[in-house]
């Protein structure tokens, strides 16, 4: 597990090096983020297993919310060296997926992690939508209804992932 986050974040801190040189437009990297969510899709399978039941330790979510914390603390107090831009660019990988892919990996295996990779990836495209409304909208919208419409329009993008996924509990 230990190899396949620093190879994990390797890869994500080159692939960011080399985006960074390209300088695309909004919308050119908005075209960028649908192909490499899509190719990703593509490549991660959506296996789920018939039936699976998780049991977590009472450790977990305190060392999960530890884990987060120290990841924003890292960036935050880094990011007077780092700048806005590669702040914002360090922060969802780390502070999101890192946490969520290294404590499923260890507890339920590499299956279990590849679902949530894929989770993770099916949710990208919401989070390109808030994205996109937010950087074409706050230079004419007042931030109060530009989030909003972005929180809005990232959830009707986002609802038809979870068709057949969404497991309630047993009463």
């Amino acid at each position: 597990m230990p190899a396949c986050l620093l190879s994990g974040f390797g890869v994500f801190l080159l692939v960011l090096y080399f985006l960074q040189s390209l300088a695309l437009s909004l919308w050119k990297a908005w075209i960028f983020g649908v192909l490499a969510i899509s190719i990703g899709l593509i490549v991660v399978p959506n296996k789920l297993p018939v039936k699976f039941q998780i049991r977590y330790s009472r450790w977990d979510l305190p060392a999960r919310i530890l884990c987060v914390i120290a990841m924003v603390f890292l960036i935050t107090l880094s990011a007077s060296v780092l700048g806005p831009q590669w702040s914002g660019l360090l922060s969802p990988i780390p502070i999101i997926a890192w946490p969520l892919c290294a404590f499923v990996h260890g507890q339920q295996g590499s299956e279990a992690a590849r679902l949530v990779l894929r989770g993770i990836l099916e949710g990208g495209f919401g989070v390109l939508i808030f994205y996109t409304v937010i950087a074409g909208g706050l230079s004419f919208i007042h931030p109060v209804p530009a989030y909003g419409i972005a929180i809005f329009a990232s959830l009707l993008v986002s609802l038809p992932w979870l068709k057949g996924k969404v497991v309630l509990p047993a009463e």
